[in-house]
């Protein structure tokens, strides 16, 4: 599953694809049909840019 969010993020694409696309990966695993609750998240971090030390 990793795999999946990994390549997805490395082609540069959105969090909500990598999601998406991890999702239809797991449905085809399980041939469309999930046999118990299935809840992902997955966190999109955006760090903020120290400043120079010193300032």
């Amino acid at each position: 599953m990793a795999d999946t969010v990994v390549r997805a993020m490395t082609d540069g694409l959105p969090a909500p694809e990598a999601l998406r696309r991890l999702i239809q990966q797991i449905l085809r695993h399980q041939d469309q049909q999930l046999r118990d609750d299935a809840t992902i998240l997955l966190t999109e971090w955006h760090p903020q840019p120290r400043p120079p030390a010193g300032r």
